[in-house]
């Protein structure tokens, strides 16, 4: 994946949530590397409120690969939505949903607040993203490969 359609997907996604004006908080992998890991980023994750999904279809709709609908698995249980632009993933993703916490091997809600944010500059533009030590609380449940990887790079780089 190149550079450049991450760019240019964050940028097609982020028009579109602006558009609508669709409340949003970027997750995942992409947060994970703002806050300095350095692993291959996979896709976009970005959470929005589940009502609001209709608003963005008619934008979106020839891009969707999967859903929007429940998806289970992963250690997810949640209303997803997955687009392909320009060979990049971006998984919208419901605001409401469950994890799969390994240490206490249940599920449990996740904490998606989404007027709990930072705002960073990602690619020349001022976004919302979820806080570090949400960040870091949220991939501890999961305790993925790709999660346990994010969270050491994190912690080895100080918040200025």
């Amino acid at each position: 994946m190149h550079m450049r359609n991450i760019k240019a997907a964050f940028h097609w996604i982020m028009r579109i949530l602006k558009k609508h004006r669709v409340p949003y908080l970027i997750e995942g992998g992409l947060a994970a590397e703002i806050y300095g890991a350095k692993r291959k980023l996979l896709d976009i994750d970005i959470d929005i409120p589940e009502k609001k999904f209709k608003n963005i279809l008619a934008d979106v709709k020839k891009y969707i690969v999967f859903g929007p609908e429940q998806y289970r698995g992963e250690g997810f249980d949640i209303f997803l939505m997955t687009l392909k632009y320009r060979g990049q993933l971006i998984d919208v993703a419901a605001s409401r949903a469950k994890l799969f916490d390994k240490k206490k091997k249940r599920w449990v809600p996740a904490d998606d607040n989404l007027h709990k944010y930072r705002t960073k500059i990602v690619f020349g533009e001022r976004v919302r993203i979820i806080p570090k030590k949400d960040l870091i609380v949220y991939k501890s449940k999961l305790r993925r490969r790709v999660d346990k990887i994010d969270i050491r790079e994190m912690t080895r780089v100080l918040d200025i």
